[in-house]
């Protein structure tokens, strides 16, 4: 077992280093045009805009995780559950990709979190954070593969499913605790407003593409790209906060709607403003422990 993860990690390493040296390759055959876009005057406003709309993002996963806690934990409130969150988002950009979860649950204990209950959450979290980006993504394959290739989309629905069922079983207590935390009503809910956060995150490279890049292709199809490239960064083992395998993915899927420097500028505006945007979040999230432990005393 230790052997099967030490190979997983090593592949995930690769493949990490391979699109980042794509990154490099093509940065440096572009970097003119992308100096051009970064150095427009929209360019601020579109990135302070970005930044608030990312935040957004981050306070739907916080409301997410807050529905599925409240009924068994009413006692832990919105702000200790962004105190968690927020300080352990900044562990995702450390080597290996495991260190905002393990900072999380260590957090979550903190605060009276069983740890079954905070392992189950944060699969459940994972599980639906995929299934809301595949869906989002699915659009791509809507418009760009199954019209070329006419493959029924039901086909890939029921691959979908299936390997939710699976995946759900196969890693869960569904007696002891699948009730507890989750209900058909909260699934629903929580699964709609994460398809949202894609949009969300989608709306910030269409205005990156509208009035920096001046392209335009159609904000669906940006958005599905996104949500693709997402999740191969999310399951990608070792990748730090999925640096160079989700620019790498967007560029290629983008390649089909613009030039390879457009695509990377977007791609790399959006990694600029994500990264802010998690040092914001961590910055106010310590501010929001100094606080309480001000109270404390």
């Amino acid at each position: 077992m230790q052997n099967y993860k030490f190979i997983v990690k090593v592949i995930g390493g690769i493949l990490t280093l391979v699109s980042l040296f794509f990154l490099i390759k093509s940065f440096n055959e572009h970097y003119e045009s992308i100096l051009f876009s970064f150095k427009q005057t929209i360019f601020i406003f579109i990135f302070i805009i970005g930044i608030v709309l990312y935040l957004i993002t981050f306070l739907i996963v916080v409301v997410s995780w807050y529905i599925q806690l409240n009924k068994k934990y009413p006692r832990v409130n919105l702000l200790e559950l962004l105190r968690v969150i927020g300080v352990s988002q900044i562990g995702k950009y450390f080597p290996g990709n495991i260190f905002h979860i393990a900072s999380r649950f260590y957090l979550s204990k903190e605060i009276g979190l069983n740890a079954r209950d905070i392992t189950n959450s944060l699969i459940f979290e994972t599980i639906l954070i995929i299934i809301s980006a595949l869906f989002v993504g699915s659009l791509y394959f809507y418009f760009h593969v199954f019209p070329v290739i006419d493959i029924n989309i039901n086909i890939y629905w029921m691959f979908v499913l299936v390997g939710v069922i699976f995946v759900t079983f196969y890693f869960l207590d569904i007696r002891n605790s699948y009730f507890e935390l989750l209900s058909g009503t909260k699934l629903f809910l929580i699964g709609s407003v994460f398809i949202i956060s894609h949009f969300i995150l989608g709306s910030i490279i269409y205005l990156v593409d509208q009035f920096m890049i001046f392209g335009n292709s159609p904000f669906i199809i940006m958005t599905s790209m996104l949500a693709l490239s997402f999740v191969a960064g999310y399951i990608t083992p070792g990748s730090p906060g999925g640096i160079g395998i989700r620019e790498f993915v967007f560029i290629k899927l983008a390649m089909v709607e613009m030039d390879e420097s457009s695509a990377l500028s977007i791609v790399l505006s959006l990694r600029l403003i994500t990264i802010c945007g998690d040092l914001i979040i961590y910055l106010i999230s310590l501010n929001i422990k100094k606080l309480g432990n001000l109270k404390n005393k």
